[in-house]
């Protein structure tokens, strides 16, 4: 995929493509209900592919410049990273599960709690961190987070690190590697 129909280009600071990428995911979520097992297979694959580089972009772009504003922030940081990280094991065992199955379907239902829990938080406490930043910096930290959502993997790693420098290392390698994986999923 790589880039996506919501994204708001380069105008403005972060708080605008945070904020449309958690709109986008309430809506890919929401779209899953009432779906045949194929399309919604096909739909899953979407959000997966979404909240994982929405993640990881944030734990490369947006977290660690967070992080440095105060011992306050950086537990902030650590509270959202951990919430991504249940969000991720959640896909991780999403994509093994055979849809339609309870398992499955309690599974999507807790990532969904899960993940606009968690986009709410986000909203109220990293956005207020990211908007006293200078203009200036929130929209260079824009540029940063899309380039990085643009390279990011596409697929769940729960074991992978989500601070640098461990995920600056193997975040190439896994996205490649999901992208090869796609391309075979998808025939091309």
């Amino acid at each position: 995929m790589g880039s996506f129909p919501h994204d708001a280009g380069d105008d403005g600071g972060i708080e605008v493509h945070l904020r449309a990428d958690h709109r986008r995911l309430a809506e890919l979520l929401d779209g899953l209900d009432g779906l045949g097992e194929t399309e919604r297979s096909e739909h899953l694959h979407d959000v997966v592919h979404l909240l994982v580089s929405h993640e990881v972009a944030e734990e490369e772009a947006v977290y660690p410049v967070v992080r440095r504003q105060s011992a306050e922030a950086a537990r902030i940081c650590d509270a959202r990273l951990g919430e991504q990280a249940e969000a991720e094991r959640h896909l991780d065992k999403l994509e093994r599960l055979a849809p339609g199955t309870v398992e499955f379907e309690e599974e999507l239902a807790q990532l969904r709690v899960d993940v606009l829990e968690h986009a709410e938080l986000e909203e109220q406490s990293v956005l207020p961190l990211l908007a006293a930043l200078a203009e200036p910096d929130r929209e260079m930290l824009a540029r940063r987070y899309l380039r990085a959502r643009s390279l990011a993997p596409t697929h769940p790693h729960p074991g992978a690190p989500d601070r640098p420098p461990g995920n600056l290392v193997l975040g190439p390698v896994a996205a490649l590697a999901d992208r090869l994986r796609d391309a075979l999923r998808s025939g091309a």
